[in-house]
């Protein structure tokens, strides 16, 4: 069973909210498998038997370093990506050699790593020896929460703690090709497992990197199946795992199969790795490439031998099963904590799990040719119309009195959705008084961490008469943000709430967000190169949640981020958002967002509050 290990929510998977009870139905991408296919157990690269040579640009020496790098992630069991960030974050500090000279800034740094003599590295000998000052490396970075979703110079950077957060990002490249050219995903497909055919033949080595997505897979949709096995072959294979217990039968790795669901869809189907992070990551790529079967469309209820099979329970990375036809599945920690069982695929909705079935998809997103659906699928297009998003921060200092005469400004267009920013000292039936005819929704869960004094302070409101609550939850942004605020050093954790919403009249879903981001890092400190690279985690937290909303339709975005839309640094929400092709409206640090491709601003409106902000709303557009 998939679940989340990076990216939490902060709340319960269920939330009731005046009186309804709110499933979260979505997931988006938290990490348990590298995103990049790793072809040894656990999904570690490992040095190629074949010796290690120089490549391309790449002397010896530098590929011998790398290659030790490697291996010491290889024998901790850091996934490939965490490998690759490694490789690239020694390219960036020494071009994989083993200094014996540090610089102006550290002129203690040594070897690969530029590792200071600070306590926290090691002896002088263990900062120059390639394999001790990599464990070092890797033991710094598995500390960092969430740093498999981090951009990668982001994630080198928080254990390095370059001056430029994107130092590193030129390497990036440069050391995913030269980690693939020296290990097992690296071309050599030939001394890799073959796939099997239906009927015993062998359909073709394994595609580039012997594990990923990207190569051609046979389906047999005429035949009654999908993938390389037709369904007896199937059943026999899966029978194999369910008595091969913690061992893989067919990789020769051993796994207790508790959170590597995708990857053991990708065993069953032939393959050594998934090439996907979660089954969360997968199925989302799945529908925005479309070549996903939903639920509700026309043969969403009805999939194939050898399909996989999605499902969500309120976990950020999700599930997937295969199916064996005749109503039954394999899947992991179903029926036994960390083992592969056989059974009726009902006992995963209806059972002790209560998953939400999503859907099923041919292996890697094979194409199979289906009738068209009879109803729109979920993130299709949204059709004609419009609505209107308002979003306000008014602090408690404003006052009740305050806040309900803002809210009359706020609610003047006659919003169908309000984000609101401050609420952490008003209760939901507070929020709700100021404005009539709207349900509302807030996590009512508090933490207990240093930073938690944020938990409640974003909500999202809605028409109740033309709106109903499917989803929702929130997720934490930004853990332990240190900022001196007012005189007085503070610790906040910074949110972003959502809810998806379907529309009573047409069945049109809706996801809208509320985010309230740390305060400027380009302005207040201390510590703001530490602080800007906080802010952009977090904003690649936030477009990773709305990707994985995307695939239930359009998703609408209101906030205070705190920087003004001239601010120009990469990590800052104007560019991030921009990059993830969300057009915006904005007054002073507050910003709407939408997605360009399909919706559009079609008018907007500010105006003021009881507040150091202003009001802000506009009118969305349906359709490009």
């Amino acid at each position: 069973m998939n679940q989340s290990k990076g990216v939490t929510f902060a709340g319960a998977a269920v939330a009731l909210v005046l009186a309804v009870s709110l499933v979260v139905v979505v997931a988006f991408v938290a990490t348990d498998e590298p995103e990049t296919a790793g072809c040894g157990p656990e999904g570690s690269l490992q040095v190629s038997a074949d010796g290690v040579k120089a490549v391309g640009e790449w002397s010896l020496e530098q590929a011998k370093n790398a290659a030790a790098i490697i291996q010491a992630g290889k024998a901790l069991g850091v996934p490939a990506r965490g490998q690759q960030i490694a490789v690239m974050t020694a390219i960036g500090e020494s071009t994989l050699r083993v200094l014996d000279r540090g610089d102006a800034v550290g002129p203690d740094s040594r070897g690969l790593f530029q590792q200071r003599d600070n306590g926290a590295w090691g002896s002088y000998e263990d900062r120059m020896d390639p394999a001790r000052s990599a464990t070092s490396f890797y033991k710094a970075l598995l500390k960092v929460s969430g740093w498999e979703s981090m951009e990668p110079s982001l994630a080198a950077h928080t254990v390095q703690r370059n001056a430029d957060p994107y130092h590193y990002e030129r390497f990036w490249s440069q050391a995913k090709d030269l980690t693939a050219k020296l290990t097992s995903a690296g071309g050599t497909p030939t001394s890799l497992p073959g796939v099997v055919g239906p009927d015993g033949e062998t359909v073709g080595p394994m595609p580039e990197g012997g594990c990923g997505g990207d190569g051609e897979f046979s389906t047999n949709a005429a035949a009654g199946y999908v993938g390389p096995f037709n369904p007896q072959q199937l059943l026999e294979r899966a029978k194999r795992f369910v008595a091969a217990g913690p061992r893989d039968p067919y990789f020769n790795s051993v796994s207790t199969w508790y959170r590597m669901c995708q990857h053991f869809v990708a065993n069953m189907s032939g393959r050594v790795n998934s090439g996907y992070t979660t089954a969360s990551s997968a199925w989302a790529h799945f529908v925005a490439t479309g070549v996903a079967h939903p639920a509700d469309s026309v043969d969403g209820g009805a999939p194939p031998p050898g399909a996989w099979l999605y499902y969500n329970g309120g976990g950020a990375a999700g599930h997937v099963a295969i199916y064996l036809g005749g109503g039954k599945v394999a899947s992991n920690d179903t029926w036994g904590s960390g083992r592969i069982g056989i059974g009726p695929a009902s006992d995963l909705t209806d059972g002790p799990w209560h998953l939400n079935y999503l859907g099923w998809a041919a292996p890697w997103g094979a194409k199979v040719a289906t009738k068209p659906p009879t109803q729109s699928t979920p993130g299709g297009s949204a059709g004609g119309g419009s609505v209107v998003l308002a979003h306000a921060n008014i602090p408690n200092r404003s006052g009740m009195s305050g806040y309900r005469s803002s809210m009359k400004g706020v609610l003047s267009k006659s919003p169908d959705f309000v984000t609101l920013n401050e609420m952490q000292q008003r209760t939901m039936s507070e929020v709700l008084s100021g404005a009539p005819g709207y349900a509302g929704y807030r996590d009512p869960s508090v933490g207990k961490d240093a930073g938690a004094g944020q938990t409640l302070d974003t909500a999202v409101l809605w028409k109740a008469a033309s709106w109903s609550a499917v989803a929702a939850g929130r997720v934490k942004l930004v853990e332990d943000d240190r900022n001196s605020y007012q005189g007085r050093v503070v610790v906040w954790d910074r949110f972003a709430s959502y809810v998806t919403l379907r529309r009573k009249s047409d069945g049109l879903r809706v996801s809208v967000i509320s985010v309230h981001h740390m305060t400027d890092p380009s302005k207040y400190g201390p510590n703001r190169a530490q602080r800007q690279a906080a802010y952009g985690a977090g904003m690649d937290i936030l477009v990773q949640m709305v990707r994985a909303l995307e695939s239930y339709g359009p998703v609408l975005v209101g906030g205070d981020f705190n920087v003004s839309a001239s601010q120009s640094g990469r990590w800052a929400a104007p560019s991030k958002m921009a990059a993830a092709g969300y057009g915006q409206v904005h007054t002073g640090v507050d910003f709407l967002f939408t997605r360009t491709a399909s919706t559009r601003f079609k008018a907007s409106w500010s105006g003021r509050m009881v507040s150091d902000h202003r009001w802000l709303a506009a009118q969305i557009g349906f359709g490009s």
